[in-house]
């Protein structure tokens, strides 16, 4: 897991600021995380996640020159779409083992000056983490098991994803979110408080 969490870290620290893809995100779970993704998705990770890639900047590359030369079409458009149906029925069915994947990684917290993009799905601010104590805290279990709910229904929600389609239309919501909403609500967390960051 040491090794994962410092690819996925060499990841982000190449990112710009920016929404991620639901094509970026598998590809890069699949390219970062190899052994992760064959585990949680067996022989489909090994083609799969691949065409992820190529979908997604299909579509990009579509958008930007409205479409000229950017789309597959004829068979090789019928294989990518096939590969990618496959792909996202396998998440679906591995909904939880995703979701308990992305838990894992929260375990190790990224500096919040070197985190962009897909971190932010599963690391909390510095203050967020000391105002639960620590990632080993009890509260900061809950949390975790209420999170990986939210995540598990997030990623059996893909069957039917695009690539090239925001991440946010599936998780849509940052750690640091999810942690605000479980604290304010009561009977999740026993709780029951609004907490904000400060500005100064």
């Amino acid at each position: 897991m040491k090794r994962e969490m410092d690819n996925w870290r060499k990841f982000i620290l190449n990112e710009q600021s920016r929404e991620p893809t639901v094509g970026e995100f598998m590809a890069t779970f699949g390219s970062q995380s190899p052994k992760a993704a064959s585990k949680i998705l067996g022989k489909v990770a090994r083609f799969a996640l691949s065409a992820a890639v190529g979908a997604g900047a299909g579509a990009l590359a579509g958008a930007a020159t409205g479409g000229a030369g950017a789309a597959l079409v004829g068979p090789a458009a019928g294989a990518t779409n096939a590969m990618l149906s496959k792909l996202f029925e396998k998440v679906a069915e591995q909904s939880g083992e995703m979701a308990k994947f992305m838990i894992a990684m929260s375990e190790n917290q990224v500096d919040d000056g070197e985190r962009t993009g897909l971190a932010l799905y599963y690391d909390l601010d510095d203050e967020y983490e000391n105002l639960i104590q620590g990632m080993d805290s009890n509260l900061a279990n809950k949390f975790q098991e209420s999170y990986y709910d939210y995540l598990k229904q997030s990623f059996s929600n893909m069957r039917n994803a695009d690539p090239g389609e925001p991440l946010k239309d599936y998780i849509d919501r940052t750690a640091n979110q999810h942690l605000q909403m479980y604290l304010n609500d009561k009977d999740a967390s026993g709780v029951g408080v609004a907490v904000t960051k400060s500005s100064s």
